[in-house]
């Protein structure tokens, strides 16, 4: 019986079974503790992605708006119950751009890896954005300084463009990466004294004229029927109403004078405009640019540069005046971005440049051409020509926004809107601080986001 035993197998698989099961299940634990680990490991990175993409909009202009941009992002993703363990973002110095990184940690729950001594596995991710840009950028600010920005709507202009300025210049670091034209328009451009003789430009020589002339005056003999009345002018489409004191008078007899009159003209770098169709084309200059004398407009403008303190010195130094022709503006700002005449600004053939035109105004065309000067009074001519050169400007290849500031008529609206390359191009500022938000959100929008790891 004894020897039967020994040679008895039955009941060996249930025996070896029992005492391998524990082994076996903590085999099986292991690969479902796996499974989930791999599952939270493709989470985290998803979330950790589009955190580093939320916080590097924000890191040019706030970090600590960015950091709180990247967690609520990386919560909002993460849709495990799972509580995230370590956040930490950093804000990368390199060349020629820096990076945004998010680094992330999650403790995960282990199931029946427990019996083994695991109670939690750590699984980390990171992601880094590049906050810069890889591509130069050539930009044209075409600034509204007519009339009607005087007093705080300038100040708010010059607060919030020098601001975008500083965001640009402080992310692109390498040399030369950006530079920046200033356009300030108003019923002319003011290309500067210095390109009167260029071969793109056609201006008289100054003259003076004198001419006999007779003039007739009267004594003033009584003053009488005094009373104040109130009467209304208006500057760039402002309406400015005072009271005033007018009387009645007497006057004695004639008095005529007659003697020689000096007339002096003059160009102070007034520029008007080509006939149409060449007042929206960026092209054919062997048809010159005329030249208006004895006419006043805003300071010179100053072509691309990528001289910081030349961007902000010409800004800082806008001065309001005149009236609006909204064509002057985007027809030098174009001009100042081409690679030829008038402005030749040559291009770096091994990088990639994008052009943008920025257009600020407050307000509605108030004048139209009377070729070749400025003084005519239809707005739907102006209006016309406004959207011909958006049109010639955007099919150039070049990017525009555009910017209406505390502008309540819907016609400009609507022209802004169709202006600008897309829908998010365009901008409606109803004040001071959505202007500087405005500005900085283009700055935001010129700077190549993009996952790097």
């Amino acid at each position: 019986m004894l020897k039967a035993f020994g040679r008895d197998t039955r009941g060996s698989v249930a025996i070896i079974f029992s005492v391998s099961i524990v082994a076996i299940i903590c085999c099986v634990g292991a690969a479902v503790d796996y499974a989930r680990l791999n599952t939270m490991k493709t989470q985290l990175n998803v979330a950790t992605d589009a955190a580093a993409l939320a916080g590097a909009r924000l890191a040019m202009t706030d970090m600590a708006a960015a950091e709180a941009a990247a967690e609520a992002s990386l919560k909002s993703n993460f849709r495990d119950a799972i509580t995230i363990s370590n956040v930490k973002v950093s804000l990368i110095k390199g060349s020629p751009a820096d990076s945004f990184r998010v680094d992330a940690t999650v403790a995960v729950p282990m199931t029946i890896s427990k019996v083994m001594g695991y109670q939690n596995m750590p699984v980390s991710s990171f992601a880094e954005v590049v906050v810069g840009s890889d591509v130069d950028l050539q930009i044209a600010l075409a600034l509204d300084t007519t009339g009607s920005m005087k007093g705080a709507r300038l100040t708010a202009l010059k607060s919030a463009s020098s601001n975008m300025v500083n965001l640009l210049y402080d992310r692109l670091q390498r040399s030369n990466q950006v530079k920046m034209s200033v356009v300030p328009f108003a019923r002319y451009v003011n290309v500067g004294l210095g390109n009167r003789n260029q071969p793109w430009m056609s201006v008289p020589a100054d003259y003076s004229e004198t001419k006999e002339a007779c003039s007739t005056t009267r004594t003033v003999i009584r003053t009488y029927n005094c009373r104040p009345e109130t009467s209304t002018t208006y500057n760039d489409g402002v309406p400015t109403t005072k009271t005033s004191t007018v009387c009645d008078y007497e006057y004695g007899p004639s008095v005529k004078t007659c003697g020689p009159r000096t007339t002096n003209y003059k160009w102070n770098g007034c520029a008007g405009s080509r006939n149409s169709p060449l007042d929206t084309m960026d092209s054919q200059y062997t048809t010159k640019i005329p030249g208006i004398l004895n006419v006043s407009c805003p300071g010179e403008l100053v072509p691309l540069t990528a001289s910081r303190p030349a961007v902000l010195s010409a800004i800082n130094k806008l001065v309001a005046s005149d009236e609006t022709y909204i064509p002057s503006g985007l027809i030098w700002g174009w001009r100042t971005l081409s690679p030829g005449a008038p402005f030749d600004e040559p291009t770096n053939p091994k990088v990639t440049t994008t052009r943008y035109l920025i257009l600020m105004t407050d307000g509605v065309n108030t004048v139209s051409p009377s070729y070749p000067s400025h003084g005519g009074k239809n707005q739907a001519v102006a209006d016309k020509i406004s959207a011909d050169l958006c049109r010639n400007i955007k099919t150039s290849g070049v990017v525009v926004f555009t910017i209406a500031f505390e502008v309540t008529d819907l016609g400009v609206k609507k022209l802004l809107q169709d202006c600008a390359s897309q829908a998010s191009n365009f901008f409606d500022a109803t004040d001071a601080a959505q202007l500087t938000a405005s500005f900085t959100t283009i700055a935001e929008q010129m700077v190549t986001l993009r996952l790097t790891k």
